[in-house]
């Protein structure tokens, strides 16, 4: 079931999608510089004590798309040879413009608004997971966060249209 982002009630327990943590979280690009961004940034009124969460691949996306966003940024300010991210991450502009920090400073920001969750994993949940992505529908990473919402018992707050198909309730500003 898909609810409007303003339909969030404080009893709601929730999972924030990495695309909403962009837009809560993250630098300045993502919130201010999406539409919905700001209906996310709001819903915080509605956040219960203890009832929003975020996981392990939220997480990893949400860090990995900042490392993305300071490289293209790297990339358009310094026209650098190098091309890697690996070069990025060794470069001078990474050290002195605190890349790492600046994103761990937006990560410490969060974990004061939300608790950490994740679902056992083993060997035949990746099985599982496997299966349902050959089917070509969802993302890897959808799969594991949509698994993470149902033992948890949690609903998602994403702007991604992936999980418009997803048995698990969705809060949303992308109608």
């Amino acid at each position: 079931m898909i609810k409007n982002i303003k339909t969030l009630q404080e009893t709601d327990r929730i999972l924030l999608d990495a695309n909403v943590c962009l837009f809560i979280f993250g630098p300045p690009q993502f919130r201010y510089g999406n539409p919905n961004s700001n209906k996310y940034y709001e819903s915080q009124d509605k956040w219960g004590k203890d009832t929003v969460h975020i996981c392990s691949p939220v997480l990893s996306e949400f860090v990995n798309r900042c490392i993305h966003h300071h490289w293209k940024r790297w990339k358009i300010d310094t026209n650098p040879r190098e091309k890697g991210k690996k070069d990025f991450r060794n470069s001078q502009y990474y050290k002195e413009e605190k890349i790492a920090e600046t994103i761990a400073q937006d990560v410490y920001e969060m974990l004061n608004s939300v608790e950490c969750c994740d679902s056992d994993f083993d060997k035949a949940k990746t099985y599982a997971f496997l299966s349902e992505f050959k089917k070509g529908e969802m993302d890897f990473n959808d799969i594991i966060i949509g698994d993470i919402c149902a033992v948890n018992n949690l609903a998602l707050v994403t702007d991604d249209g992936d999980f418009k198909n997803s048995s698990i309730q969705i809060f949303t500003a992308n109608l």
